[in-house]
């Protein structure tokens, strides 16, 4: 006996391979009504013009990531108009930068200064932006400087996370007292670049600007886990302390996206990535009495869907896997129909996606009158393979009526679709576990 029993022997009717092809189905609608940017696999940040779907790689491993898509974000920092406080800021150093040229790149300094006890750090004249804020920036070492401080400045106290600048690890946050909690990340790149990322809720009304410390090994005793009034290391300056900067961000947010490039001017936006298939591009492989989806992608931040539908602002008819609830976000699979005589709406193999962020989630999912499942699974190990089961029990739930399909629905985070298949059949619940494994 072969495992061929195992997998589909029906031919898919759809098959979008992302990860593989790097390349957009011509019957797939995309648009972005703004350029946006993405890692090649040559670990370098790319830029792609409106509308042009980006194709993501891990930035250490080249690896293909799928179709990168993303909510709106408007980045509020330029990096060349940061306020300097004892410290230097000079452009064009000749250093490659995260872009593979030196465009946009800093070379800053604490620069000699004979007064003892002083700070040194460069802050943007942003305040409250919105109640949730990511600040980041990219960061590469130069000469023997070993921290960096990431973080904001509230008044005359900080709150800071402290990053090793040789291994990227958060070594330690410093919240300052009455003020909220700060979460950080780091993100490497394969040139000796770091992305560094610092998220803040606001207690209103509140005085909230990003700053990026100098922080000399020497006085790292002085970053507490918290301190009043703290206004990052005091010493006197020599000018050794040393960094390349680049690409600082400032976003209404809980979790960093992709870079968007401000240059003389702040307040640019990066539009949504909006994917659909539509029209006689549906319907000519959509089987409308039945039919089963395999979708596998990688949520980095936040949530979203990919859906079946009667069409934009109907929501009536639909079944979809993804994540169906704002309130925890969560992983899985929804339906309803408002045909027969069971309109409800039904769920079926969550997963929860704040412990799944960076992982491979994978769904299989089918639907037929009185009769759906859906298998999920992490490469976390953080797994729940929920099946279905006849809906309801005494019937009349028949399959949902639909003319679309959008793989960017309820967007709101930072999501890679690696692959999409979908079989013009109900393929049975073994076959369905398998395809999740």
């Amino acid at each position: 006996m072969t495992i061929k029993h195992l997998y589909p022997t029906q031919r898919p009717s759809l098959d979008l391979n992302f990860a593989r092809t790097k390349r957009l189905d011509p019957r797939v609608d995309f648009e972005r009504f703004s350029v946006g940017t993405y890692v090649g696999n040559d670990g370098l940040i790319k830029t792609a013009v409106d509308h042009e779907p980006r194709f993501d790689h891990d930035p250490v491993t080249g690896e293909s990531l799928g179709l990168l898509v993303e909510e709106s974000r408007t980045n509020v920092s330029f990096l060349g108009s940061t306020t300097l406080v004892n410290a230097t800021r000079t452009l064009g150093t000749g250093v490659i930068g995260p872009e593979g040229n030196n465009n946009g790149v800093y070379f800053a300094d604490d620069n000699l200064n004979t007064t003892a006890n002083n700070g040194h750090h460069l802050r943007t004249n942003k305040n409250d932006i919105g109640n949730t804020v990511t600040n980041s920036v990219y960061v590469k070492k130069s000469g023997s400087t070993k921290y960096i401080g990431v973080g904001f400045q509230y008044g005359g106290s900080m709150s800071l996370c402290t990053f090793d600048l040789d291994t990227g690890d958060l070594i330690r946050t410093s919240i300052a007292p009455a003020y909220p909690e700060v979460f950080g990340s780091s993100q490497a790149l394969n040139n000796g670049w770091f992305r560094f990322s610092v998220t803040a809720s606001s207690l209103s009304p509140l005085i909230r600007q990003p700053v990026i410390v100098f922080i000399p090994e020497a006085e790292l005793s002085q970053v507490p886990l918290t301190g009043n009034n703290f206004t990052g290391p005091r010493y006197t300056g020599t000018g050794s302390e040393q960094v390349y900067l680049y690409g600082m961000q400032t976003e209404v947010g809980s979790f960093p996206t992709s870079y968007i490039q401000t240059t003389s001017s702040t307040n640019v936006n990066r539009a949504a990535d909006v994917a659909s298939i539509t029209g006689s591009n549906f319907s000519s492989w959509y089987n409308q009495s039945e039919g089963s989806l395999f979708s596998q992608y990688i949520p980095t931040a936040g949530y979203g869907q990919v859906k079946f539908w009667d069409g934009f602002g109907n929501n009536l008819n639909y079944w979809l896997t993804g994540a169906n609830s704002t309130a925890e976000g969560v992983f899985g699979f929804q339906t309803r129909s408002n045909q027969g005589s069971n309109t409800g709406t039904f769920h079926r193999g969550r997963i929860e996606d704040s412990t799944n962020y960076g992982y491979v989630i994978k769904h299989a999912a089918a639907i037929a009158d009185n009769d759906f499942a859906c298998y999920t699974s992490s490469s976390s190990g953080d797994v729940n393979l929920n099946t279905g089961s006849p809906i309801p029990a005494t019937g009349g739930y028949l399959t949902p009526l639909v003319d679309s399909l959008i793989l960017t629905d309820n967007l709101t985070g930072v999501i890679h679709l690696s692959r999409l298949t979908y079989y013009p059949v109900r393929l049975s619940d073994t076959i369905l576990q398998n395809l999740t494994l």
